[in-house]
């Protein structure tokens, strides 16, 4: 009885044993499990802060970027608006000096219709006191009555000056400011010579009309679009591979030819591959890469894209205008130096066109002429030295009259 009690307790022992076995077992699968997840969740940490890593940089790179195009437009904008505010200065300058000019002139109009109106009151006198006597008696007695008294010189002294007006060229205003203006009023019996050389003298003293070209409002937005030079810009269209069509600009040379960069974000490269029969011109999305996007086989030797036939991808290439909306687009590459070389080479090769389309695209230029009021000013003393010059028509026709 005795053994039978001790082999049942070695085979409850026994049990027991393996039943720890097996537990010892199960928590250790289940070890080998959590490791495992660990070792997971810690390459997931690695690789999320790597992606995070990265993002930061290429923000923090995103960000240099978008400082370094915000300075440049800054300089570019400070300098063509300093160009601008120059141009308009000096143009305001001009016009302030024309009109000083007309002002003098007017100011010598007037002082000279004074005058004769001042030794036109005796005239007057003698024939309102003359009314029973015969009117070209009271008023050449008038004028002489007139004449003697300010003592304005001899009667003979306008004969020759009258004949000189009708063989010479009308004075300018220069000239006619050198000639005493009041001597014409001294003549005896010679008051129509006298009336009709003073109108010639105040109409020689004003310039004609201000010509329409100078106050109409230009516009100064009319920027001709550049020339087409297959050396700095081309253009591809119609390829199949939809990222590669588009304008293409100088951005370096690759074996004695031009290389250019589409202007746009996406990278691609219009380049002449050197291989003996093989060369041509060819689109890759990277420099250096044996992979093209487009090909132009024909003729191996073109001298630039533009010369060749249609690409295996069905495209072609043509020359094109420099337009505002190009200049625009160079900002749409990320490499900045590529940017500063594309835009270099523009300048070089149409120079203050350049500045003036890309000024225009900025809205940098103004659409109005700051100097029209200046110039509307000028027309209306024109008017006004006009009315003035009409004004002393009418009294001298009106003294023609009176004396005969």
């Amino acid at each position: 009885a005795e053994l039978q009690l001790l082999s049942d307790r070695v085979q409850v022992e026994r049990r027991c044993h393996e039943e720890a076995l097996l537990e010892v077992q199960q928590l250790q699968r289940k070890n080998q499990q959590i490791m495992r997840q660990k070792t997971e969740l810690e390459l997931k940490l690695q690789e999320e802060g790597a992606s995070s890593q990265s993002a930061l940089e290429k923000t923090n790179e995103t960000c240099k970027m978008l400082e370094r195009r915000i300075q440049e437009l800054e300089a570019n904008s400070a300098s063509a608006a300093d160009v601008a505010a120059a141009q308009q200065k000096e143009l305001l300058r001009s016009y302030e000096m024309q009109l000083e000019n007309q002002k003098t002139r007017m100011e010598m109009l007037q002082r000279k219709i004074q005058a004769y109106e001042a030794f036109g009151v005796g005239g007057d006198a003698g024939v309102g006191a003359g009314n029973q006597a015969p009117r070209g008696d009271a008023a050449a007695g008038g004028a002489r009555g007139s004449a003697n008294k300010a003592g304005l010189g001899a009667p003979g002294m306008l004969l020759p000056a009258a004949n000189t007006a009708s063989t010479m060229p009308p004075a300018t205003a220069s000239t006619a400011s050198v000639a005493p203006p009041l001597a014409v009023f001294g003549a005896s019996g010679g008051s129509e010579v006298n009336t009709h050389m003073l109108s010639q003298l105040l109409a020689s003293t004003y310039a004609p009309p201000i010509p329409p070209t100078t106050y109409v409002e230009r516009n100064d937005m009319e920027a001709e679009p550049g020339p087409p030079d297959p050396s700095v810009l081309v253009e591809v269209v119609d390829c199949r591979d939809v990222m590669s069509n588009g304008v293409f600009a100088w951005v370096g040379v690759c074996n004695l030819r031009p290389l250019y960069r589409l202007l746009g974000p996406e990278p691609r490269y219009l380049y002449y591959a050197e291989a003996d029969i093989a060369s041509n011109w060819r689109v890759v999305n990277k420099m250096g890469s044996e992979e093209y996007v487009e090909r132009f086989r024909r003729p191996t030797d073109a001298k630039l894209p533009v010369d060749c036939e249609k690409g295996d991808a069905g495209g072609s290439v043509f020359e094109i205008k420099l337009t505002p909306e190009l200049i625009q687009r160079i900002s749409m590459i990320d490499s900045h130096d590529e940017k500063v070389t594309i835009r270099t080479k523009l300048l070089e090769a149409y120079g203050q066109q350049f500045v003036n389309l890309e000024g225009k695209g900025r809205g940098l230029i103004s659409q109005a002429s700051p100097v029209v009021a200046v110039a509307h000013a000028l027309e209306s003393q024109q008017r006004a030295i006009q009315l003035l010059h009409s004004q002393l028509s009418v009294e001298t026709q009106r003294r023609e009259a009176i004396e005969q």
